[in-house]
């Protein structure tokens, strides 16, 4: 069960992550930018999909250079 859970996250996730690439991002000239960008657009996700209740994202225990290192090899 937990490997059919951690494949449907790492779905979703790219879902989500090839949505994001899909929208203009010419304006963002570094990469702090765009990990901005895409940080307010997860943020708008997370909203839409919880019906607008604020709902508190649980660390993954991951320092910030690992996050972004798993977000550019997808």
């Amino acid at each position: 069960m937990n490997k059919l859970e951690f494949e449907y996250l790492n779905l979703k996730a790219n879902e989500i992550q090839n949505s994001f690439a899909k929208q203009d991002l010419s304006k963002l000239k570094t990469k702090e930018e765009v990990y901005k960008a895409y940080i307010a657009y997860l943020k708008k996700k997370i909203t839409k999909e919880t019906g607008g209740k604020e709902n508190k994202v649980k660390s993954s225990g991951l320092s910030k250079t690992e996050r972004r290192q798993r977000i550019k090899n997808r």
